[in-house]
């Protein structure tokens, strides 16, 4: 459920940091994928009544991960 509220804020860091030409562009990307992960989750959280450990740890904490995982994945690939 987060990550259409995720791919956005994704999308405008991967292009703003694109233009900046980083010098690792994969440890860049998965600081802003961990950024725009955590952005969403924190959101995210305002609305999800659910406090289970494994619902938190797997989609909120997945969310984070794969924000993370995408970033990083999505900087090598703009970089190449």
């Amino acid at each position: 459920m987060e990550l259409p509220f995720a791919a956005p804020s994704l999308a405008v860091s991967a292009w703003l940091v694109a233009r900046a030409l980083p010098t690792y562009p994969s440890l860049t990307g998965a600081t802003y994928g961990l950024a725009a992960g955590l952005m969403t989750d924190a959101g995210m959280r305002l609305y999800c009544w659910i406090d289970q450990p494994l619902h938190v740890f797997s989609s909120h904490g997945g969310t984070v991960s794969l924000g993370t995982i995408g970033g990083a994945a999505m900087a090598a690939l703009i970089e190449r």
